[in-house]
């Protein structure tokens, strides 16, 4: 009997227990979540339009959530519309549950409560959205319009450097047109001009065609700027694979400047895309005569092949080309040419 009733005593107590903090659990959760889906609503309400959709570029703002912000509003406002005769009845029952476990509180207090949380939520996601979420919206609209802008005025600035560049593009072709008929005082201007607009097309990222760059190092050339002739032909070379002008760079680098190994290597790359070149074996000959005794054996053999290749033609300048005079005691170069004479002429492949 006194287990018994120990054993109602406790569960009398933890009924109690239950029913007290339970309760303010129950209407914590409750009150939480009224308000938590009141924010909602009021951040959907709050959602700020897009005033600048016809603004044009190419980045546009996105208003998807501003369309979904209207159909939701506009669904929520017609569903309470049409169910407004059921909503005290509604707003009753769910007092009538909370009373149950709000024991001793009465129902006019409950409603009270339970407004206060669905209209202070409804009003803290409409204010904050309205206050802080406008502000980021134009913010972005701003930094939108200012690319914009800046896009423009890009392309703009775009055109009229083509525009300048295009005049100086025809303007170089004019110069070098219009040089070898020009007296030596104009000619200095001339190649200063042709360097400087050279360069501002090549900074600007323009395209110079082959024959633009053959032109200008031919003009180089015949004024003795070696290095800006040997830059110009290799250039020109690169660009088409023009071999007349991979051979006259590597003419001056041995000629004129002394590099014999970079005119040996350009040679070679000519022969390797051109096996049957005449000129490239005849000039590379020539670069190891310059080269020295050590290289004279070399310079036979690639003789050799370009009298192999080029026929009459270049067995007729060899024979007067005193570039080869140092091989003229050689056994295997007088068995090549019988007949070479040393008459102060120079036979490089310049064009």
């Amino acid at each position: 009997m006194v287990e018994s009733n120990g054993v109602y005593w406790h569960n009398y107590h933890n009924t109690l227990w239950f029913n007290r903090y339970g309760a303010i659990c129950l209407h914590h959760i409750s009150m939480s979540n009224g308000r938590f889906c009141h924010i909602h609503i009021g951040f959907l309400f709050g959602i700020p339009k897009n005033i600048s959709k016809n603004m044009s570029g190419i980045y546009t703002s996105n208003t998807n959530l501003e369309e979904i912000s209207d159909w939701l509003t506009k669904i929520i406002v017609g569903l309470g519309l049409t169910q407004l005769a059921f909503i005290p009845s509604k707003i009753k029952q769910i007092v009538n549950y909370l009373s149950i476990w709000m024991i001793g509180i009465p129902q006019s207090i409950i409603i009270s409560i339970l407004g206060y949380f669905l209209i202070f939520g409804f009003f803290a996601g409409y204010l904050v959205t309205r206050i802080y979420l406008s502000k980021e919206f134009a913010k972005v609209e701003d930094d939108l319009r200012k690319l914009d802008q800046a896009t423009k005025e890009a392309d703009i600035g775009l055109k009229e450097t083509n525009v300048v560049l295009d005049e100086q593009q025809q303007n170089l072709n004019n110069i070098m047109a219009r040089f070898d008929g020009t007296s030596d005082a104009q000619k200095e201007k001339l190649l200063t001009q042709i360097i400087v607009q050279t360069r501002e097309l090549e900074e600007a990222g323009r395209d110079i065609s082959a024959d633009q760059y053959f032109r200008a190092a031919r003009i180089m050339l015949t004024n003795q700027n070696y290095l800006l002739a040997r830059e110009y032909y290799i250039k020109s070379y690169h660009k088409d694979k023009n071999f007349k002008a991979g051979s006259n760079a590597g003419v001056i680098c041995s000629k004129y400047l002394a590099r014999y190994e970079e005119a040996e290597k350009l040679f070679k790359q000519i022969i390797n895309d051109e096996p049957q070149n005449p000129l490239a074996y005849y000039n590379l000959a020539c670069n190891y005569v310059r080269m020295g005794v050590g290289s004279f054996d070399k310079s036979v053999a690639n003789l050799k092949k370009a009298l192999e290749f080029g026929g009459e033609e270049f067995k007729k300048d060899a024979l007067s080309d005193d570039t080869f005079s140092p091989l003229s005691n050689l056994k295997s170069f007088n068995e090549l040419l019988p007949d070479y004479k040393n008459e102060e002429t120079s036979g490089d492949g310049e064009n």
